[in-house]
């Protein structure tokens, strides 16, 4: 069934692809518009406590349609692909991380209707550019590539419906804004408990993001609120069907600054996310933090250094619940990474990239009583390019 659908999204590109080939585009200006990116990597692991493992691999692939509808009214869909994906190997995904119609009136006022990635800190809405990002690996809660192993969904909003944006001039400052709302956490995803892909709650996510830039510096606060059904999620995978934990209230918030001088750039963000209605039972946090700072030696050269990291604190005491099974689980998993990069732009169109990290991780776990620290060394080389 999973092939079946891929098969139909498949058919969909190619057939459009056909409608807008060059000569349709030559011969209709407002026809369907077809670009995307994509990224391809050899990366080499050398962990301290197993075995080095070297590979290559189409890191992501994002293909876009985009059609101007009228003056003011744009539609625009994005495809995303994985890790070198295969239907019929099961490598990889395919997401439509996009579909949605923009009414423009001016700079000061947009309105997007549809599926769409909102507007949270600097980075959310343009990770996927990844030609003129310096990175390979992108700080590690904008990395879809790695959503199987990092809860990229519980950092950072990546799905709403509805979006107001813009931006209001004054005497050389503008005010950036953006009000957007989507689903909660809660979506279906099993077809024997009915349709997939809705909100199984009343729920909603709403957030929004506020900033201030003058020339090329920048800075900006966000914030997002829904109700997540992540404990039931951490009592299934830890302690097995037990029953249905409480909703609870999320909060993410964020902060975001960049600044760029001559070739210098600096850029950050802070990611805190916090559950209310926890009680003296239920503790679930998430702290992220980045810093890059890197020049431009010229047009096509630049180098730069940057500090991630996360802290997730799982705490569930239920003891005194009435089941037969006690549970109590007391679990941080930090994970620390230092990188350097370099790249260098051969054209307008591609970019040739290096980067070296080292992943530090350590899991505490007071419940299960164990303790585990691991790191590993990370080299990967890329082509990033437009078409």
């Amino acid at each position: 069934m999973r092939s079946l659908r891929i098969g139909y999204c498949l058919c969909l590109l190619l057939c459009l692809s056909g409608l807008t080939g060059p000569t349709a585009l030559a011969e209709d200006a407002d026809d369907v518009n077809i670009f995307g990116y994509f990224q391809t990597e050899f990366q080499h692991e050398r962990p301290d406590d197993y075995a080095k493992r070297s590979s290559f691999l189409l890191q992501h692939l994002n293909v876009f349609l985009q059609k101007d509808l009228t003056r003011s009214w744009t539609s625009f869909i994005n495809f995303e692909f994985t890790n070198s994906f295969s239907a019929n190997k099961n490598w990889g995904t395919l997401d439509v991380q996009e579909a949605w119609v923009r009414y423009r009136y001016d700079n000061r006022f947009n309105l997007k209707l549809g599926l769409q990635i909102p507007i949270f800190n600097g980075l959310n809405e343009i990770k996927n550019r990844t030609p003129i990002l310096p990175y390979i690996i992108r700080p590690i809660v904008y990395e879809s590539s790695l959503e199987e192993i990092i809860p990229i969904d519980q950092y950072v909003p990546n799905r709403a419906y509805v979006q107001a944006y813009g931006f209001l001039p004054y005497e050389g400052f503008k005010f950036d804004y953006a009000l957007y709302m989507g689903n909660s956490p809660n979506i279906n995803s099993d077809p024997e408990e009915g349709q997939t892909g809705v909100d199984t709650t009343d729920t909603f996510l709403f957030g929004g993001r506020v900033g201030f830039r003058q020339e090329e510096f920048k800075f900006g606060f966000s914030m997002t609120y829904d109700r997540s059904n992540l404990l039931s999620d951490i009592l299934r995978e830890n302690f097995g069907e037990i029953g249905v934990g409480r909703e609870l209230g999320r909060y993410r918030l964020g902060g975001d600054l960049s600044y760029h001088s001559g070739g210098l750039f600096l850029e950050g963000e802070l990611i805190s996310v916090r559950y209310d209605n926890e009680g003296p039972t239920v503790d679930l946090d998430l702290d992220f933090y980045y810093a890059t700072v890197g020049y431009e030696f010229d047009e096509r050269w630049s180098a730069y250094v940057s500090y991630w990291k996360t802290r997730e604190r799982s705490f569930v005491n239920l003891e005194d619940a009435q089941t037969f099974n006690p549970i109590s689980l007391d679990q941080v998993l930090e994970l620390e990474i230092p990188t350097v990069g370099l790249s260098c732009r051969i054209n307008d169109r591609v970019t040739v990239k290096a980067q070296w990290a080292r992943v530090w991780q350590e899991i505490e776990s007071t419940g299960l009583a164990y303790d585990i620290t691991s790191s590993s060394h990370y080299f990967a080389l890329a082509i990033s390019a437009f078409f």
